[in-house]
Order: structure tokens, then C-alpha cells, then sequence
């Protein structure tokens, strides 16, 4: 993979993040095949369809639906060994989701860490690379 088509994926995701409504962090993910030649999915971070647009400030413990799950729901492609780009590190329930996909994946990029690095721990340990662009 050239370092321009990865620039190129980097700017097209962080575009993405932009149409995520939600009020404290915008978030994409973006499913292809590990060529980067298809783009399977994408998703950001939001309220379900229909409602709220960000479920951050309602009561409760729950927030917006992350980026990689809606990238997940939409993506029906069986392929083995697709890759995700991500603009914020996995939590790990995300992380958990991303191996049970399926067709699974090779490779998750992303471009921020977030605060807590468990699910980056456990996609290593699934046997996901990891890489940071």
C-alpha cells in the first residue's frame, strides 16, 4: 500500500467524521477490502436512525452509537480479511464486534487514541494489526 492511498483514505475519513451530529466527539469508520480498492462501509458516531441526532445528553449510561458499529450494521460483505479505518481508537466492546464480523478483518487503522487502549489490546490479541496513521 503506497503512503498516498493511505493519505487518501486519512483525509476521506476525517471528511466522514464531520456528518456525525453529535455534541462531544465526531467519529468515522470506514470498511474495505484490503487492496483499498472497495469501500464496503462507513459509519459515524449518532443516535439511532429516526431520533435524536446525539444521544451524549440523555439520562442514562448511554451515549451515540459508536462509528464502527454503524460501519458494521451497514457493511454485508463476507469478504475475509477486510481492513477498517477508524478517526478514534476502539473501545472494546467495538473492538469485540470488529473480530466477530463477518469474513473478519486484518487490519485496523486509526488516527487517534482514545482514553482507554483496551480495545486496541484486544484486536492485537485477536491477531488484528494495528496501525497508527
Amino acid at each position: 500500500m503506497t503512503i498516498q492511498r493511505l493519505e487518501a483514505f486519512r483525509a476521506s475519513l476525517v471528511a466522514f467524521s464531520k456528518l456525525s451530529k453529535c455534541t462531544e466527539i465526531q467519529v468515522a469508520a470506514l470498511i474495505a477490502d484490503k487492496e483499498l480498492t472497495q469501500v464496503y462501509s462507513i459509519g459515524v458516531n449518532g443516535g439511532p436512525k429516526g431520533l435524536q441526532d446525539c444521544m451524549c445528553t440523555t439520562k442514562g449510561k448511554g451515549g451515540c452509537i459508536h462509528a464502527e458499529i454503524n460501519a458494521l450494521i451497514k457493511c454485508c460483505s463476507p469478504v475475509p480479511n477486510k481492513v477498517m479505518f477508524v478517526t478514534l481508537s476502539p473501545c472494546k466492546q467495538c473492538a469485540a464486534a470488529i473480530i466477530n464480523a463477518p469474513g473478519g478483518f486484518s487490519t485496523l487503522y486509526y488516527l487517534e487514541i482514545w482514553k482507554d487502549t483496551s480495545g486496541l489490546l484486544l484486536l492485537k490479541d485477536s491477531g488484528v494489526n494495528i496501525i497508527r496513521i
